[in-house]
């Protein structure tokens, strides 16, 4: 995926408040507006499709522990990976109840 291109996406960000951010740009911005990466050895933790991301602010790279996947430069490999997992489990379940229905 282009990094350019806008995904409609449910991500949300714990930082002292919730809040909930549609665009990678947006949490960009926010990342940028609270200065969070002059913060050494902190984490911010991104919840998408209720998969926990975890971003190190001073090595700026993101990790998703129960995917397998450690210390990368780009969010949207990770959402990729959730989004195929989560359709993965669509197409399963839409089978599953196919079956039944026999």
């Amino acid at each position: 995926m282009n990094k350019n291109e806008e995904k409609d996406l449910e991500i949300i960000v714990r930082w002292e408040e919730e809040k909930e951010i549609k665009t990678v740009e947006e949490l960009d911005k926010f990342i940028d507006e609270k200065c969070l990466d002059l913060i050494k050895d902190r984490k911010l933790f991104i919840l998408y499709k209720g998969y926990e991301i975890e971003y190190a602010l001073d090595s700026q790279e993101y990790s998703c522990e129960s995917l397998g996947i450690f210390k990368i430069y780009d969010l949207y490999e990770i959402m990729n990976k959730i989004d195929k997992k989560e359709n993965n489990k669509s197409k399963n379940s839409q089978s599953i109840d196919m079956d039944r229905n026999l």
